[in-house]
């Protein structure tokens, strides 16, 4: 067992609460750009828990750290070690670790499915070994995506996760698709805006999510009171 959780592992933590600060910053944009009230809180909430420097890994693994310069470590570490195992210890539920080679994933692999107890689960794609597309990282509090925000447009990870940058290119990005697709395609075209028919469904089971949050945003005064 010592050998096997030698290697790097980075826990995700669910344990994150939300930031007045963001909030008061999203509703000023929402008042700004004309959106509903609490419609922008609402899509942080789906996104990233309210956590301002939130980070998903091809949907692979997310952590909430607290502050940029974590932000930025953690990224460090997954580019170098791109190779992602979950491995489901007893009564802990399922665990991602990370590696630098296939070889030494493939070795942990192996280790774990001979512990007594443990198992390895499989990612979304059905693969045990995930190799991580890190282009497909979700980046701050409104989970920019790094492929479409960034690569090729003179932008880093750093960048995306300035907090008036993810904040009012966010913003600005989905009060464009509300005013082309209205409002319920348009905040489901903040996932996928595309044609087919499992995006179709995709984007409709992100309102579905959405809207959860925003009714229950919308309901609680505790956090509507301006």
């Amino acid at each position: 067992m010592r050998i096997l959780f030698a290697f790097l592992t980075l826990f995700l933590s669910l344990s994150v609460s939300a930031d007045q600060d963001l909030i008061d910053r999203l509703r000023k944009m929402e008042t700004q750009l004309g959106l509903p009230d609490m419609s922008l809180v609402a899509l942080s909430a789906n996104e990233s828990t309210l956590s301002w420097y939130a980070l998903n890994f091809d949907d692979v693994a997310s952590f909430y750290p607290k502050t940029k310069a974590h932000a930025l470590k953690i990224i460090r570490s997954v580019s170098g070690r791109p190779y992602a195992v979950k491995i489901v210890k007893p009564n802990a539920g399922d665990e991602v670790y990370f590696f630098a080679t296939r070889q030494a994933a493939q070795r942990a692999v192996a280790k774990a499915r001979q512990l007594k107890g443990y198992s390895v689960a499989t990612h979304h794609d059905k693969t045990v070994v995930k190799k991580i597309d890190l282009l497909n990282t979700g980046l701050c509090a409104m989970q920019l995506n790094f492929r479409w925000q960034a690569h090729g447009q003179g932008r880093t990870a750093e960048d995306l996760l300035d907090r008036e940058f993810c904040i009012e290119h966010a913003s600005s990005f989905v009060a464009g698709l509300i005013q082309k697709h209205g409002f319920e395609k348009g905040i489901g075209c903040y996932y996928t805006c595309g044609n087919g028919p499992r995006a179709q469904q995709d984007r409709k089971e992100y309102f579905k999510r959405y809207k959860r949050h925003l009714d229950r945003l919308t309901s609680s005064s505790s956090i509507a009171q301006r």
